[in-house]
């Protein structure tokens, strides 16, 4: 597995257990299908798309049923908003598309299995 992808996947993992994987949009927990989906896409580039704070766990359902799926219009989703006003803004801000290097994705990877380490 790259650097990157381990990056995002320990992301997804601390995302979920910070909201007790409780899907955000619904309020409901179950542990088996809860999904870590990113608020700002990957596709988007940049480091942000390891970034917890750029995550939200969500269940099967409202992260992908067609109709009113998080993927469709994530910036659409009046939940989201009541729920973490100006969080979208904030990461907007915080977002540089720019190439990472290999060494940012390690030390991401290291900042991240220290933050799941102290969450135990």
């Amino acid at each position: 597995m790259t650097p990157r992808k381990k990056a995002i996947e320990l992301a997804k993992k601390v995302a979920k257990k910070r909201d007790n994987y409780i899907c955000q949009k619904h309020g409901e927990s179950c542990v088996g299908q809860m999904h870590g989906s990113h608020i700002i896409p990957v596709g988007a580039g940049g480091i942000i798309a390891a970034d917890p704070d750029n995550i939200i766990t969500l269940c099967a359902s409202a992260h992908k049923l067609a109709g009113d799926s998080w993927h469709e219009a994530p910036k659409e989703q009046d939940w989201f908003d009541i729920k973490f006003p100006g969080r979208y803004a904030r990461l907007k801000a915080k977002h540089e598309n720019r190439p990472i290097k290999k060494y940012e994705w390690l030390e991401k990877v290291k900042e991240l299995t220290q933050q799941l380490k102290d969450m135990d």
